[in-house]
């Protein structure tokens, strides 16, 4: 046998030290420890275990008492703000950014998470220490701002609402912005009221521009009302933004009776708005209208109705193809579900006709969609045929993937797949995939037949049982 022979190791450098590490190491590093020391998930025994260990300790100083490590990671540091653990963060967070405005520039991300008003928050939060308000106070007091008074009185009861207000203010650079709003009506809330009465076109310090925001990201947790999406006119114009993502939505313009009058209709192409995705929400035609003909060059949109009071806004399907039609040279990906919606599933919308003809979106190359808005509901004519348009005709021929939701109000789609297959040669050239396997009903020897048919084809079929 014989002995493994072992190389001896090299002396180690006795001079390397931290300023002999790389940027991107001393950013991984940094982003690792602020994640240990500040984890979310917080437990009794964790907590004991973060505050006890030596190392941590031991290497949190080393780092932070080195000047080339507190370089590379304070900017990381007042990148994001995240409001998880806001109640002992924010106070000492926007003090910082107040008394060195360096740091406020640095502030690219906020997220809010779920802001409640001081209805709602009550007394859970500590209050600020004399000398955290008196900053705060100071701060606030050179602020352009209606409610004033009651706002610098929340202040100094730590109402982080009333705090995030004040750190929009010192915010000129952010970025990105994603914030909930509780079970309330958001014109309560201080955060809310200093967005509404944003302006992108001054120049005054005391009032917040967004000139720097790329994205927006709102959600509401009052799903029977939604969120009143008017307050987007002015962000819109912002020629930065380019993404737009909203939940539990809503566009109503309640006249004190049933009856909803359409919205004011928007100037068109003033925005640079990209994409627009939104969930559980609830728009008429005239209201999506009003949203895309906005964009200049709107390449992604996205909206699922919601199922709740929120969704019993009733709107006409031609209506919402001639909407899209605005942005029929620059649409890539576009998704409509309705498969929850409350107007659609139980009201009594009219809808015997779909959207109408697709084919002028020459760009769109991914389509999602109930089929019902291509179809129309099932409807007879007096011969007692049904009436149905070729689904092969009417789509774009630039479509390279078709995900097909579940048709309400047809017991029986197979002649409208029927004529999908047997039209793709020769109406959609650019066809990768036709994906049914959200569809409900489908007989199984017709997805049989179907499949067979693109056996060997450059067409995917993919179906399959929803669960």
């Amino acid at each position: 046998m014989h002995a493994s022979i072992i190389e001896p190791r090299g002396p180690r450098p006795a001079d390397i030290t931290m300023n002999d590490m790389p940027n991107e190491l001393l950013r991984e590093t940094f982003m690792w420890i602020n994640f240990y020391v500040n984890e979310t998930m917080w437990t009794p025994e964790y907590d004991r275990h973060r505050r006890n260990s030596e190392r941590v300790k031991t290497l949190c100083s080393l780092c932070l008492t080195s000047k080339r490590f507190r370089e590379v990671a304070e900017p990381l540091l007042y990148h994001t703000f995240v409001t998880a653990d806001m109640d002992t963060t924010l106070p000492a967070f926007l003090r910082r950014v107040i008394e060195q405005p360096r740091f406020a520039l640095e502030l690219r991300y906020l997220d809010i998470g779920i802001l409640q008003g001081e209805e709602l928050s009550g007394d859970s939060q500590p209050p600020l220490s004399k000398d955290d308000f008196a900053v705060l106070k100071a701060a606030a007091e050179k602020i352009d701002y209606p409610r004033k008074g009651a706002w610098i009185e929340a202040l100094s009861k730590g109402l982080a609402d009333a705090e995030l207000a004040l750190l929009l203010v010192h915010t000129p650079n952010v970025e990105r912005i994603n914030m909930e709003i509780g079970y309330q009506n958001e014109e309560e809330l201080y955060t809310w009221a200093m967005i509404q009465q944003a302006d992108p076109t001054v120049t005054n310090p005391t009032v917040h521009g967004f000139s720097a925001l790329k994205s927006i990201s709102v959600a509401h947790g009052d799903t029977e009302n939604g969120l009143e999406l008017g307050f987007l006119i002015d962000f819109m114009r912002l020629s930065s933004l380019r993404e737009i993502v909203g939940n539990a939505c809503s566009w109503s313009f309640d006249d004190g009776t049933y009856n909803q009058p359409p919205p004011p209709q928007w100037p068109r192409d003033i925005s640079n708005v990209e994409n627009m995705s939104f969930t559980f929400s609830d728009f008429s035609d005239a209201a999506l209208a009003n949203l895309i003909g906005a964009c200049k060059a709107l390449k992604t949109f996205e909206c699922h109705w919601g199922d709740a009071v929120v969704g019993t806004t009733e709107f006409q399907l031609p209506g919402l193809g001639r909407a899209l039609m605005l942005q029929k040279d620059s649409l890539r990906t576009l998704l409509l579900d309705v498969s929850e919606c409350y107007a659609v599933i139980y009201g009594n919308m009219p809808c015997p006709v779909g959207m109408g003809s697709l084919r002028d979106l020459r760009t769109l190359t991914k389509l999602e969609i109930s089929v019902v808005l291509l179809t129309g509901k099932e409807d007879m004519s007096a011969e007692g045929e049904l009436k149905r348009v070729n689904l092969a005709k009417i789509l774009p021929p630039s479509l390279e993937e078709l995900i097909l939701l579940d048709p309400v109000g047809y017991d029986d789609f197979s002649p409208f797949m029927d004529d999908l297959c047997m039209g793709v040669d020769e109406y959609l050239p650019a066809l990768r995939l036709i994906d049914t396997k959200q569809l409900l009903r489908l007989p199984e020897f017709m997805r049989d037949k179907w499949q067979a048919h693109f056996q060997d084809t450059k067409v995917d079929f993919a179906f399959g049982n929803k669960d």
